[in-house]
């Protein structure tokens, strides 16, 4: 998996396979988005496949970012991934 951060638009461009093995690396992206205020965009154009593991990582950055009232926004999810 490739992982893009633009700190500035809170913007995280994934490429590849979210699994076991790549989900630490979007769990700290997403962690230190968070200590700021506002929503975070995932831009998932690019990525192929999403494991359980992914989606664990997706659902805990949703419930911290609905604490402080900001959403977690998924974009350009492939039909895919969506099964």
């Amino acid at each position: 998996m490739i992982l893009n951060t633009n700190t500035a638009t809170r913007c995280i461009t994934l490429s590849g396979r979210l699994d076991t093995l790549t989900a630490g690396q979007l769990d700290k992206a997403l962690t230190t988005l968070n200590e700021t205020e506002g929503d975070i965009l995932l831009d998932m154009t690019d990525c192929l496949y999403l494991s359980s593991s992914g989606i664990r990582i997706l659902l805990k950055a949703t419930k911290l970012l609905h604490s402080g009232h900001h959403l977690l926004l998924l974009a350009g999810v492939q039909p895919g991934v969506l099964q």
